[in-house]
């Protein structure tokens, strides 16, 4: 049971890290957009400075930086460790 918990765990922070990173480059593409149609804006095109400000706001709000907390993981529960122990029952110490 113990190593299903540690197993379990590990399929969780790297789901959590991947979805992170996920994030990020979604971040990352929207910046470089956003960077780019102000490098072209000569501040004449009202339309451009629509664009501008809508992709600051998308960019800020993808920023997975600026809430970025303490990773919480619930305590997984018989059926989320079925998975890691084989042909052993979550329920107690039976093979299925």
């Amino acid at each position: 049971m113990a190593q299903a918990r540690v197993l379990f765990r590990a399929a969780q922070e790297e789901a959590l890290l991947l979805e992170q990173a996920s994030a990020r480059r979604r971040h990352q593409e929207v910046r470089a957009f956003v960077d780019e149609l102000q490098r072209r804006d000569d501040g004449s095109d009202e339309a451009l400075q629509v664009w501008i400000a809508t992709g600051e706001r998308v960019a800020n709000r993808l920023d997975s930086f600026r809430a970025l907390a303490n990773p919480t993981f619930p305590a997984p529960s018989a059926q989320d460790l079925q998975p890691y122990l084989g042909a052993w029952s979550p329920w107690g110490p039976t093979r299925r």
